[in-house]
C-alpha cells in the first residue's frame, strides 16, 4: 500500500477502512473468495509506575471514555439497523470504547460498525460452566472459543484489548 491513511477512534480522526479481497484460483476457476475491511493502527498501552492503563494509538495517548455492553439480545437477533443506531449513539455521546462484557456480544455486524465508527473494543472471552465458579474448568473448550475468537475478529482495527476473565 503507497500512502495508507490510518484508523483512529472516535474523536481522534478518521476511520479508514479499506478492502482487502482474496481469491483462490484453479485452472482458471475461483475455488473460494472473501472479502473483509480492515484498518490500519498501532496500539500500544502499559501501566509501567502507575495504577492507570495508559493507551496509545498511533502514538497518541488516547482519554478512554466509554460504556460497559452485557448482553445485546437474549435471543441473538439484533437486528444491524439497531446496533448501529446504538453505535452511532455511543459515538455521538464522544464515547470512544465498549467493553464487551464477558465476550456477550458476538455478531460480525457488532466489530464492524465498531471499526466505522471508531469505537475502540476492550474485548472479552466468554467463560463456559459459569456454575463451577470463578476457574474454568474445562481447558480445552475454553482454548478452542478463545481460539475461534481471536481468529475470527483478529483484523478489526478497534480491538485494543483481549481480555481473559470477568474481573477475577
Amino acid at each position: 500500500m503507497y500512502h495508507p491513511q490510518l484508523w483512529w477512534p472516535n474523536g481522534y480522526g478518521a476511520q479508514n477502512l479499506y478492502k482487502l479481497t482474496l481469491r483462490f484460483e484453479s485452472n482458471g476457476t475461483v475455488s473460494s473468495e472473501q472479502q473483509l475491511n480492515f484498518g490500519i493502527r498501532k496500539i500500544e498501552y502499559s501501566a509501567a509506575g502507575s495504577d492507570n492503563l495508559i493507551f496509545v494509538v498511533n502514538g497518541v495517548k488516547i482519554m478512554i471514555r466509554g460504556g460497559d455492553w452485557g448482553l445485546d439480545e437474549a435471543m441473538k437477533r439484533i437486528p444491524r439497523e439497531r446496533l448501529d443506531a446504538q453505535f452511532h449513539m455511543h459515538a455521538l455521546a464522544h464515547l470512544n470504547m465498549i467493553r464487551n462484557w464477558v465476550g456477550q456480544s458476538t455478531s460480525p455486524d457488532f466489530y464492524d460498525l465498531a471499526d466505522q465508527y471508531g469505537i475502540l473494543l476492550w474485548d472479552e472471552f466468554f467463560q463456559p460452566n459459569p456454575s463451577d465458579g470463578p476457574n474454568v474448568t474445562d481447558i480445552p473448550t475454553y482454548l478452542s472459543n478463545v481460539t475461534d475468537k481471536v481468529k475470527r475478529y483478529r483484523n478489526h482495527p478497534s480491538i485494543v484489548l483481549w481480555c481473559a476473565r470477568n474481573e477475577e
